[in-house]
């Protein structure tokens, strides 16, 4: 099982053994929202079948992505990436750095509010978190890039730091 709710500060930290009711409460929540993992294939896998930019819904039926604490970026398909650049002012693709960069001086008034499908919830990407590195020329790059001919996304920590994520390990049975 998959759980998650909206941190309403953004420290990232980690509890074992327990959910913590104190997090939950201050995130308006009073209960988890689970969201069922295929875990066939050694991977966490969730349904991801919506998206939000600025509040237009962009449709992404059928999708999948991958939880994956391993990965740094949140990495979507090629429509929805450029649904996301198209909303931020000075945003282009960038052929040196391999992806999206937008100038750092982007005002976080500016920047779209993006929400990601977690199962039948919708999680707000923290704004910023939208800004991954200093590429130099005045522009940073977009921590949402493409996850090229991948048939799922990937919501790494940029995503996963938006999230209170519970887990529930259940071993092999043999």
């Amino acid at each position: 099982m998959y759980s998650h709710v909206h941190l309403t500060h953004h420290q990232s930290f980690y509890t074992f053994g327990f959910i913590d009711q104190d997090v939950l409460t201050a995130s308006g929540a009073t209960s988890p929202n689970y969201t069922p993992v295929d875990s066939s294939q050694g991977f966490w896998q969730i349904a991801s079948t919506s998206a939000t930019i600025n509040g237009q819904t962009v449709d992404r039926s059928g999708n999948t992505s991958i939880m994956d604490t391993g990965t740094t970026l949140c990495l979507v398909s090629d429509d929805l990436v450029d649904a996301v650049y198209k909303a931020i002012p000075g945003a282009k693709y960038d052929q040196s750095n391999q992806g999206y960069v937008f100038p750092t001086s982007t005002a976080a008034d500016d920047l779209p509010e993006i929400k990601l499908a977690i199962g039948d919830a919708m999680v707000t990407f923290q704004k910023e978190d939208l800004g991954f590195a200093d590429v130099g020329n005045g522009m940073v790059y977009g921590s949402i890039q493409s996850r090229g001919s991948m048939d799922m996304d990937i919501y790494g920590d940029a995503v996963l730091k938006a999230m209170y994520a519970v887990s529930r390990y259940e071993p092999c049975p043999f």
